[in-house]
Protein backbone atom coordinates (compact mmCIF):
# COMPACT_ATOMS: atom_id res chain seq x y z
CA UNK A 1 0.00 0.00 0.00
CA UNK A 2 1.35 3.25 -0.82
CA UNK A 3 1.00 6.38 1.53
CA UNK A 4 -2.56 8.13 0.96
CA UNK A 5 -1.50 11.58 2.23
CA UNK A 6 1.22 11.29 -0.75
CA UNK A 7 -1.89 10.66 -3.38
CA UNK A 8 -3.24 13.70 -5.69
CA UNK A 9 -5.76 13.69 -8.17
CA UNK A 10 -5.97 16.08 -11.18
CA UNK A 11 -8.18 16.66 -14.24
CA UNK A 12 -6.22 18.62 -16.99
CA UNK A 13 -4.79 20.83 -17.99
CA UNK A 14 -2.34 20.86 -15.26
CA UNK A 15 -1.48 23.88 -13.81
CA UNK A 16 2.54 25.01 -12.94
CA UNK A 17 1.89 25.65 -9.10
CA UNK A 18 0.26 22.09 -9.01
CA UNK A 19 2.98 20.32 -10.31
CA UNK A 20 5.20 22.55 -7.94
CA UNK A 21 3.02 21.93 -4.94
CA UNK A 22 2.62 17.84 -5.94
CA UNK A 23 6.63 18.17 -6.32
CA UNK A 24 7.19 19.58 -2.72
CA UNK A 25 4.99 17.38 -1.30
CA UNK A 26 7.07 14.02 -2.54
CA UNK A 27 4.14 12.88 -4.48
CA UNK A 28 4.01 9.35 -4.84
CA UNK A 29 0.93 8.90 -6.20
CA UNK A 30 -1.36 10.50 -9.18
CA UNK A 31 -4.99 10.23 -10.85
CA UNK A 32 -5.05 11.92 -13.78
CA UNK A 33 -8.35 12.87 -15.32
CA UNK A 34 -8.08 13.61 -18.92
CA UNK A 35 -11.84 15.04 -20.38
CA UNK A 36 -13.22 15.84 -24.07
CA UNK A 37 -11.51 19.07 -25.51
CA UNK A 38 -8.62 18.70 -23.22
CA UNK A 39 -4.93 19.07 -24.85
CA UNK A 40 -3.15 15.78 -22.93
CA UNK A 41 -0.25 17.49 -22.39
CA UNK A 42 1.61 15.73 -19.61
CA UNK A 43 4.86 17.17 -20.50
CA UNK A 44 5.12 18.48 -16.76
CA UNK A 45 4.90 15.49 -15.08
CA UNK A 46 8.80 14.25 -15.98
CA UNK A 47 9.68 16.78 -13.21
CA UNK A 48 7.86 14.65 -10.35
CA UNK A 49 10.61 12.11 -10.28
CA UNK A 50 9.42 10.57 -7.16
CA UNK A 51 5.84 9.34 -8.69
CA UNK A 52 5.42 5.42 -8.21
CA UNK A 53 1.96 4.89 -8.94
CA UNK A 54 -0.08 7.04 -12.23
CA UNK A 55 -3.40 6.17 -13.12
CA UNK A 56 -4.27 8.17 -16.30
CA UNK A 57 -8.43 8.26 -17.37
CA UNK A 58 -10.40 9.93 -19.03
CA UNK A 59 -13.38 10.66 -21.72
CA UNK A 60 -10.95 12.24 -23.85
CA UNK A 61 -10.54 10.73 -27.53
CA UNK A 62 -7.40 12.60 -28.31
CA UNK A 63 -4.20 10.49 -28.73
CA UNK A 64 -2.34 10.05 -25.54
CA UNK A 65 1.48 9.75 -26.23
CA UNK A 66 2.90 8.13 -22.96
CA UNK A 67 6.30 7.23 -25.08
CA UNK A 68 8.68 10.09 -23.82
CA UNK A 69 6.91 10.48 -20.33
CA UNK A 70 7.71 6.95 -18.85
CA UNK A 71 11.20 7.19 -19.16
CA UNK A 72 11.29 10.40 -16.95
CA UNK A 73 9.65 8.18 -14.23
CA UNK A 74 12.62 6.62 -13.09
CA UNK A 75 10.52 4.95 -9.89
CA UNK A 76 7.24 4.15 -11.35
CA UNK A 77 6.17 0.77 -10.28
CA UNK A 78 2.76 0.60 -11.22
CA UNK A 79 0.79 2.13 -14.23
CA UNK A 80 -3.24 1.74 -15.00
CA UNK A 81 -4.28 3.79 -18.31
CA UNK A 82 -8.43 3.99 -19.08
CA UNK A 83 -8.13 6.19 -22.54
CA UNK A 84 -9.67 5.54 -26.09
CA UNK A 85 -6.49 6.08 -27.98
CA UNK A 86 -2.89 6.20 -26.45
CA UNK A 87 0.32 4.73 -27.02
CA UNK A 88 3.09 3.28 -25.07
CA UNK A 89 6.91 2.84 -25.94
CA UNK A 90 8.77 0.06 -23.98
CA UNK A 91 8.04 -0.88 -20.12
CA UNK A 92 10.98 0.72 -17.69
CA UNK A 93 12.83 -1.20 -15.83
CA UNK A 94 11.04 0.11 -12.60
CA UNK A 95 7.24 -0.69 -13.40
CA UNK A 96 6.11 -3.98 -11.81
CA UNK A 97 2.22 -3.60 -12.03
CA UNK A 98 0.45 -2.57 -15.39
CA UNK A 99 -3.20 -2.34 -16.26
CA UNK A 100 -4.55 -1.06 -19.90
CA UNK A 101 -8.42 -0.90 -20.88
CA UNK A 102 -8.58 -1.40 -23.75
CA UNK A 103 -5.88 -3.08 -24.95
CA UNK A 104 -4.45 -1.18 -27.82
CA UNK A 105 -1.65 -3.73 -28.81
CA UNK A 106 -1.09 -1.81 -32.41
CA UNK A 107 0.44 0.96 -30.59
CA UNK A 108 1.72 -0.44 -27.04
CA UNK A 109 5.16 -2.54 -26.59
CA UNK A 110 5.17 -4.27 -23.67
CA UNK A 111 8.98 -5.68 -24.24
CA UNK A 112 11.89 -5.34 -21.64
CA UNK A 113 9.72 -5.43 -18.81
CA UNK A 114 9.95 -7.96 -15.98
CA UNK A 115 6.34 -7.45 -14.14
CA UNK A 116 4.71 -8.53 -11.63
CA UNK A 117 1.13 -8.37 -13.26
CA UNK A 118 -0.42 -7.54 -16.53
CA UNK A 119 -4.10 -6.68 -16.80
CA UNK A 120 -5.13 -6.28 -20.46
CA UNK A 121 -9.04 -5.54 -20.95
CA UNK A 122 -10.70 -5.00 -23.75
CA UNK A 123 -8.84 -7.06 -26.60
CA UNK A 124 -10.99 -6.96 -29.54
CA UNK A 125 -10.12 -8.71 -32.67
CA UNK A 126 -7.24 -11.06 -31.36
CA UNK A 127 -6.82 -14.17 -31.68
CA UNK A 128 -3.94 -15.39 -29.94
CA UNK A 129 -1.17 -13.54 -27.68
CA UNK A 130 1.64 -13.37 -30.22
CA UNK A 131 1.60 -9.73 -29.09
CA UNK A 132 2.79 -10.44 -25.95
CA UNK A 133 6.42 -11.95 -27.46
CA UNK A 134 8.81 -10.58 -25.71
CA UNK A 135 7.13 -9.56 -22.51
CA UNK A 136 7.62 -11.15 -18.71
CA UNK A 137 4.89 -11.57 -15.94
CA UNK A 138 3.89 -13.63 -13.45
CA UNK A 139 0.20 -12.78 -13.47
CA UNK A 140 -1.59 -12.07 -16.67
CA UNK A 141 -5.03 -11.21 -16.88
CA UNK A 142 -6.99 -11.04 -19.71
CA UNK A 143 -10.28 -9.56 -19.79
CA UNK A 144 -13.34 -9.26 -22.58
CA UNK A 145 -11.64 -10.74 -25.65
CA UNK A 146 -14.25 -12.18 -27.93
CA UNK A 147 -12.30 -13.33 -30.44
CA UNK A 148 -9.54 -14.86 -28.56
CA UNK A 149 -9.15 -18.47 -29.78
CA UNK A 150 -5.88 -19.43 -28.49
CA UNK A 151 -2.77 -18.64 -26.10
CA UNK A 152 -0.11 -18.87 -28.28
CA UNK A 153 2.46 -16.46 -27.76
CA UNK A 154 2.23 -16.41 -24.16
CA UNK A 155 5.11 -15.50 -22.13
CA UNK A 156 6.39 -18.75 -20.27
CA UNK A 157 6.84 -17.16 -16.96
CA UNK A 158 3.35 -16.48 -16.48
CA UNK A 159 2.40 -18.75 -13.25
CA UNK A 160 -0.95 -17.13 -12.96
CA UNK A 161 -3.54 -17.14 -15.22
CA UNK A 162 -7.21 -15.40 -15.49
CA UNK A 163 -8.92 -15.26 -18.82
CA UNK A 164 -12.74 -13.81 -18.50
CA UNK A 165 -14.89 -13.75 -21.48
CA UNK A 166 -12.95 -15.46 -24.09
CA UNK A 167 -16.30 -17.49 -25.76
CA UNK A 168 -13.95 -18.94 -28.93
CA UNK A 169 -11.06 -20.01 -26.77
CA UNK A 170 -11.04 -23.70 -26.49
CA UNK A 171 -7.67 -24.50 -27.06
CA UNK A 172 -5.15 -24.11 -23.73
CA UNK A 173 -2.16 -26.41 -25.44
CA UNK A 174 0.23 -23.52 -25.17
CA UNK A 175 0.62 -23.76 -21.24
CA UNK A 176 2.15 -27.10 -21.78
CA UNK A 177 5.61 -25.29 -21.04
CA UNK A 178 4.56 -23.12 -18.18
CA UNK A 179 4.14 -24.12 -14.19
CA UNK A 180 0.85 -22.68 -14.05
CA UNK A 181 -0.12 -22.63 -10.35
CA UNK A 182 -3.31 -20.40 -10.69
CA UNK A 183 -5.87 -20.88 -13.74
CA UNK A 184 -9.24 -19.38 -13.56
CA UNK A 185 -11.48 -19.24 -16.50
CA UNK A 186 -14.63 -17.04 -16.83
CA UNK A 187 -17.08 -16.94 -19.39
CA UNK A 188 -14.65 -19.04 -21.85
CA UNK A 189 -15.24 -21.79 -24.51
CA UNK A 190 -15.38 -25.46 -23.98
CA UNK A 191 -11.76 -25.64 -22.88
CA UNK A 192 -9.41 -29.22 -22.84
CA UNK A 193 -6.89 -28.94 -20.07
CA UNK A 194 -3.31 -29.76 -21.47
CA UNK A 195 -1.22 -32.54 -20.18
CA UNK A 196 1.10 -31.30 -17.62
CA UNK A 197 -0.79 -28.63 -15.74
CA UNK A 198 -0.92 -31.56 -13.28
CA UNK A 199 2.69 -30.69 -12.46
CA UNK A 200 2.13 -27.43 -10.78
CA UNK A 201 -1.55 -26.60 -10.85
CA UNK A 202 -2.43 -25.36 -6.78
CA UNK A 203 -5.63 -22.96 -8.06
CA UNK A 204 -8.07 -24.22 -10.57
CA UNK A 205 -11.59 -22.66 -12.01
CA UNK A 206 -13.88 -23.08 -14.38
CA UNK A 207 -16.79 -21.42 -14.40
CA UNK A 208 -19.48 -20.56 -17.35
CA UNK A 209 -16.98 -22.54 -19.73
CA UNK A 210 -19.71 -25.02 -21.41
CA UNK A 211 -18.98 -28.44 -21.62
CA UNK A 212 -15.31 -29.78 -20.48
CA UNK A 213 -14.17 -32.78 -22.20
CA UNK A 214 -12.91 -34.09 -18.34
CA UNK A 215 -10.56 -33.34 -15.17
CA UNK A 216 -8.54 -36.55 -15.65
CA UNK A 217 -5.68 -34.37 -16.40
CA UNK A 218 -5.48 -33.26 -12.97
CA UNK A 219 -5.96 -36.86 -11.51
CA UNK A 220 -2.12 -37.16 -10.60
CA UNK A 221 -2.27 -33.15 -9.74
CA UNK A 222 -0.72 -33.40 -5.96
CA UNK A 223 -0.51 -30.01 -5.13
CA UNK A 224 -3.86 -29.28 -6.37
CA UNK A 225 -5.67 -27.21 -3.49
CA UNK A 226 -8.55 -25.39 -4.56
CA UNK A 227 -11.16 -26.74 -7.53
CA UNK A 228 -14.63 -25.13 -8.71
CA UNK A 229 -16.68 -25.51 -11.69
CA UNK A 230 -20.19 -23.80 -11.61
CA UNK A 231 -22.79 -22.49 -13.75
CA UNK A 232 -23.10 -23.95 -17.45
CA UNK A 233 -19.45 -25.93 -16.52
CA UNK A 234 -20.37 -29.89 -17.43
CA UNK A 235 -17.62 -32.37 -17.38
CA UNK A 236 -18.32 -34.48 -20.21
CA UNK A 237 -17.00 -38.12 -19.17
CA UNK A 238 -18.87 -37.32 -15.73
CA UNK A 239 -15.50 -38.23 -14.03
CA UNK A 240 -15.29 -36.39 -10.11
CA UNK A 241 -14.70 -39.17 -7.51
CA UNK A 242 -11.52 -39.22 -8.16
CA UNK A 243 -11.03 -35.53 -6.89
CA UNK A 244 -11.76 -37.31 -3.14
CA UNK A 245 -8.55 -38.63 -3.08
CA UNK A 246 -6.12 -35.71 -4.08
CA UNK A 247 -3.59 -35.37 -1.13
CA UNK A 248 -3.94 -31.35 -1.55
CA UNK A 249 -7.64 -30.65 -2.19
CA UNK A 250 -9.16 -29.46 0.64
CA UNK A 251 -11.91 -26.50 -1.30
CA UNK A 252 -13.60 -28.23 -4.10
CA UNK A 253 -17.28 -26.48 -5.32
CA UNK A 254 -19.26 -27.33 -7.82
CA UNK A 255 -22.81 -27.87 -9.02
CA UNK A 256 -24.14 -31.37 -8.43
CA UNK A 257 -25.42 -33.11 -11.66
CA UNK A 258 -27.09 -36.60 -11.87
CA UNK A 259 -24.28 -37.59 -14.64
CA UNK A 260 -21.27 -37.43 -11.80
CA UNK A 261 -19.98 -40.00 -11.08
CA UNK A 262 -20.17 -38.74 -7.12
CA UNK A 263 -21.65 -35.56 -5.34
CA UNK A 264 -19.85 -33.00 -4.22
CA UNK A 265 -20.97 -33.64 -0.62
CA UNK A 266 -19.30 -37.59 -1.25
CA UNK A 267 -15.88 -35.49 -2.17
CA UNK A 268 -16.37 -33.55 0.88
CA UNK A 269 -16.62 -36.50 3.01
CA UNK A 270 -13.57 -38.39 1.50
CA UNK A 271 -11.72 -35.79 1.70
CA UNK A 272 -12.56 -35.13 5.71
CA UNK A 273 -11.70 -38.26 6.04
CA UNK A 274 -8.24 -38.41 5.20
CA UNK A 275 -5.60 -38.81 7.42
CA UNK A 276 -4.41 -35.56 9.06
CA UNK A 277 -0.64 -34.29 8.47
CA UNK A 278 1.74 -33.05 10.10
CA UNK A 279 3.84 -30.32 9.39
CA UNK A 280 7.03 -32.59 8.88
CA UNK A 281 5.29 -34.33 5.93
Amino acid sequence: MYDQSRSFTVTLPVARPDVDRWAGLHATSLTIEIPAGAKPDLSMLGEMQGIRHLQIGGTSRAHVSLVDLLPTLPRLESLAVNLSNYSIGALTPSLRDVRLAPYRWRSVDLSGGELRSLWLDGLHGLVDLHCLEGASMARLVLQHAPALGSLDGIPPQVASLRVDFAPRLEALDALTGNRVRSLELYRCGSVALPEGIEASIEELMLNECGTVPSLSVVQGAAMLKRLEFYGSTVIADSRVRFLGDLPGLHDVRFQNRTRYDATREEIWERLSARPSRSPSD
